[in-house]
């Protein structure tokens, strides 16, 4: 499950709770929890496509053709090699302020990127500066980003919507941008959005009529399994807590809420050294997060997050005026 439908399942969690009405859990029959398996991304979204034997294995074909590395994929290594504790994990949150929030989601609209591209943009950023590139290379490099999340909600089919969908509720697009595509000699701003751009081009495959299914359909191709490269992060944006977790919830009877909502975390399992950001808004703030295991020294990943966060802002700076 990812992070939507599991704030729903906490919303499910929840509403049983505060709920005086709700059956007893000891009452309910045993051994029949099965009959009530959620159904998967491809159920959900109106069952396999007819022409997927040849559409579908075409957008196959091309997101595999996009994935090959042609260049040297830029990268941001952690301290140490290898983790010391399996499965210990580190994370870091930053809050923008309610006014700082609102400026971005206006400036993004402004210059037609979302935020999810914006801070994979930024992220992309903070690995040029990193691997400070001199020009002769800067075009044998690329920037690869583990997938750009698709939402899956759009194509869900009745009865089923987002409170009753579960298992997935978003396909992936593999990232590859050339630095080739992109300026070295340009300011930051102007660079930040070349990128974001470049980014948002990647998504066009977001709009095939059989992009709903790739997730599932690769799950079963000879490679499924096979370890992705430890430079490959991801930026997943869960967007408004709100919009599918109350923040108070009330009883029955009672005017005060049982309990309310303050802070919420996302945690992923981690399979390579590549951290894994996470965005969402909360109470008018975005929350900036990322995880990474501890071959990572806490205040090395304090600075890429606060690198990232800067670089995101860079959005904000106006283009410098052209003397008439």
């Amino acid at each position: 499950m990812d992070g939507g439908p599991t704030l729903n399942a906490f919303a499910l969690m929840f509403r049983w709770m505060t709920n005086d009405a709700t059956e007893p859990v000891e009452n309910l029959p045993w051994g029949t929890e099965w009959h009530n398996l959620p159904l998967g991304p491809v159920s959900a979204t109106g069952g396999p496509r007819e022409d997927w034997d040849i559409a579908g294995v075409e957008l196959l074909k091309q997101l595999t053709g996009f994935e090959a590395v042609r260049t040297i994929p830029l990268a941001s290594r952690p301290l140490w090699i290898s983790q010391s504790r399996v499965g210990k994990t580190c994370r870091l949150e930053r809050v923008l302020d309610s006014t700082l929030t609102h400026r971005l989601v206006n400036k993004t609209r402004i210059v037609g990127c979302t935020m999810s591209h914006l801070f994979e943009a930024a992220y992309c950023m903070v690995l040029l500066a990193r691997n400070q590139l001199p020009p002769s290379v800067w075009n044998a490099y690329h920037f690869s980003g583990n997938s750009s999340a698709v939402s899956l909600i759009p194509h869900l089919r009745l009865p089923y919507d987002t409170k009753t969908h579960f298992i997935s509720s978003r396909t992936h697009i593999p990232i590859q941008i050339s630095m080739a595509d992109i300026s070295s000699i340009v300011s930051p701003r102007r660079q930040l959005l070349q990128i974001a751009q470049a980014i948002q081009r990647c998504a066009r495959f977001a709009t095939h009529p059989c992009m709903p299914h790739v997730q599932a359909a690769r799950a079963y191709q000879p490679d499924a399994l096979s370890e992705r490269p430890d430079v490959e992060s991801s930026v997943n944006n869960v967007g408004p807590i709100e919009r599918r977790l109350s923040l108070s919830w009330k009883g029955g009877h009672g005017a005060e809420p049982v309990f309310e909502l303050e802070s919420v975390l996302f945690s992923v399992r981690l399979t390579s050294l590549a951290p894994i950001i996470h965005l969402w808004t909360m109470k008018g703030s975005l929350h900036v997060q990322i995880q990474a295991n501890d071959a990572w020294p806490e205040a090395d990943l304090q600075d890429l997050l606060n690198d990232i966060c800067s670089r995101a802002c860079l959005v904000l700076e106006d283009f410098p005026q052209k003397s008439s």
